[in-house]
């Protein structure tokens, strides 16, 4: 899932920006994978699952690679197989070239067939090829957006890690809004704690930024306000400590001020605010310069 962005203008500090936003991506994926992955190999592969193997996801022969996930699978049939799968937020357009990288290496490791897809969850269209034609060379692999399925197949499931993957998934006409509404619902249902309560509530509002739904999302928690409660809600705890922190700030600088126009010195107002003299030397600075 990691993203490389040209350096230019501003480039390095877009580049840390994105790079935040990938890992952040990745990191609920990884957190929530052993429980939707079972939810998504099934409704989303359309794979039937008899008996389910983790393998390491670190392939090493001369060079190591990490997958994002790999899996020896039976299916009901009695084929066994490697299942790999990798998860994209932006288009890759090297990705071919890449998911071909991964599957010699998984050929010479397993001497297994491999199945390989490519799970995308960008709102942008599809523009990665997902197979390779060359002189002496055939390549292709299975590229799924989420934009494409029925948010109503995630919504379906009994697990929250899986029903928070609707937001991503096709609304079928029906406002941004009410289903966010509606996955935010499901979700308190369905989660086992206020913990994991606020940890999914923290994931949503991270995931809707890749479908540009931050402000819909918004409309729908106020909504479901009394479901999700505020005061239990890491985002809202952090607000009320900055709104504190700031207000703490704005009246030491004005008693800090009050204290330099009547004449106190910088070690009288140090002593009796508690604070640095580089702090009052600033406001002196700024006093005088409003003058």
């Amino acid at each position: 899932m990691n993203e490389k962005t040209p350096i230019g203008r501003g480039g390095k500090r877009q580049e840390h920006s994105n790079r935040h936003q990938a890992n952040q991506y990745d990191k609920i994926w990884r957190e929530n994978l052993q429980a939707a992955l079972p939810g998504i190999i099934e409704k989303v592969l359309q794979i039937e699952v008899a008996h389910s193997e983790d393998l390491p996801d670190k392939l090493q022969i001369t060079r190591q690679k990490e997958t994002d996930s790999l899996r020896k699978i039976t299916d009901r049939q009695g084929h066994v197989f490697i299942l790999h799968i990798e998860i994209q937020v932006k288009n890759e357009p090297n990705m071919a070239y890449r998911m071909l990288e991964y599957r010699v290496m998984l050929a010479q490791i397993y001497k297994l067939p491999i199945r390989q897809y490519v799970i995308y969850l960008g709102i942008k269209p599809l523009t990665m090829p997902a197979q390779i034609d060359a002189p002496g060379l055939h390549f292709t692999y299975r590229l799924i957006s989420l934009s494409d399925l029925p948010y109503g197949l995630f919504l379906s499931s009994d697990k929250p890690e899986e029903k928070i993957l609707a937001v991503l998934a096709d609304f079928g006409g029906e406002a941004p809004e009410m289903v966010i509404q509606t996955v935010l619902q499901e979700v308190q249902k369905t989660a086992d704690s206020d913990f994991s309560q606020n940890r999914y509530l923290q994931q949503l509002r991270v995931i809707v930024q890749l479908r540009n739904l931050v402000v819909q999302f918004d409309k729908a928690m106020e909504t479901v306000a009394s479901f999700f409660k505020e005061e239990r809600d890491p985002w809202f705890i952090r607000g009320e400590r900055k709104g504190r922190e700031e207000g703490r700030q704005e009246t030491a600088e004005k008693t800090v001020r009050n204290m330099i126009r009547k004449g106190f010195s910088d070690a009288d107002t140090c002593e009796v605010l508690e604070v640095t003299p580089d702090y009052v030397a600033r406001i002196r600075e700024e006093m005088e310069n409003e003058k």
